[in-house]
C-alpha cells in the first residue's frame, strides 16, 4: 500500500457544528450547521438560510480572495443582526454582518459524527448532535466570541482534538478511514478590509440600493 492510497481513504474532520440561528428580535429559529473558520476574516450564510429566516439582504458586491483566486468580485447580499446559539439555546452570539453565497463548500464527509468521536478515548465527554441540515453558516474570526475555545481536549495518538465553544463542541483532525475518495476541503476566505469600513458607514446612515451598487470595490 503506497502513501497516496492511504491518503485517499483518510477522513479529516472540520470544525462543523449544529447550531440554531435567528434574527435579532424574532422568536423563529432555524437549525443549520456552522463551519468555524479561523482562516477567514468575514462570515457568510447561504442564500437558502437567508430565505428560511425570512431576511431580505442588501444587495452588494464584495471582493473575495481564496486559494484559487485573488480579489474576485462577486455579487452578494449583506445580512445583519443574526444570532447563533447551540441547539439548547444556552447562549446566543451576535453575528452583526454576514454576506450570502450560494453554498458553503464543506462536504458532509468533513462533518464529524458521534461514531467518529467515540472511537477516540481522549474525546470522552464530547457530544455533537446529528441534524438534517445544510452547512448554512461560515463563522469567521470577525466573530471571536463564537470561535473562542472555552475548553480543549488535546490530540492523542495522532487523532483529532476538540474545542468547546459557546455554541458547541468542534472537532478537528483525522477521524479514521472511509471508502470514498479523499478530497481537499481546506480553504480560506478574505474580504477586502475596505469593504468592512464601507459596511460600518452603512450602519451610521440609511442606505439605498443605488449606494451599494454604485460603489466600486477592489
Amino acid at each position: 500500500e503506497n502513501v497516496a492510497s492511504r491518503f485517499e481513504r483518510c477522513r479529516t474532520g472540520m470544525a462543523v457544528i449544529p447550531v440554531k440561528v435567528r434574527v435579532k428580535g424574532s422568536d423563529k429559529s432555524v437549525v443549520t450547521y456552522a463551519f468555524l473558520d479561523n482562516g477567514s476574516n468575514s462570515s457568510f450564510c447561504t442564500d437558502s438560510l437567508m430565505k428560511q429566516l425570512g431576511v431580505k439582504g442588501q444587495r452588494t458586491k464584495i471582493s473575495l480572495s481564496t486559494l484559487e483566486r485573488k480579489n474576485s468580485t462577486v455579487v452578494s447580499n449583506l445580512v445583519r443582526d443574526l444570532l447563533v446559539s447551540d441547539l439548547d439555546e444556552n447562549e446566543y452570539v451576535s453575528l452583526p454582518i454576514l454576506y450570502t453565497r450560494p453554498e458553503i463548500p464543506v462536504s458532509s464527509d468533513d462533518i464529524p459524527t458521534q461514531g467518529d468521536i467515540d472511537q477516540w478515548p481522549h474525546l470522552q465527554g464530547v457530544f455533537i448532535p446529528r441534524v438534517h441540515a445544510e452547512v448554512g453558516l461560515l463563522i469567521a474570526t470577525y466573530v471571536p466570541k463564537a470561535l473562542e475555545p472555552l475548553e480543549i481536549k488535546h490530540s492523542q495518538e495522532g487523532g483529532p482534538y476538540a474545542t468547546r465553544t459557546r455554541i458547541g463542541w468542534a472537532v478537528n483532525g483525522p477521524l479514521g478511514h472511509h471508502r470514498r475518495r479523499f478530497h481537499t476541503s481546506g480553504f480560506f476566505v478574505r474580504v477586502d478590509p475596505e469593504l468592512h469600513q464601507l459596511v460600518d458607514d452603512f450602519y451610521n446612515r440609511d442606505f439605498t440600493e443605488s449606494i451599494v451598487d454604485d460603489k466600486t470595490e477592489m
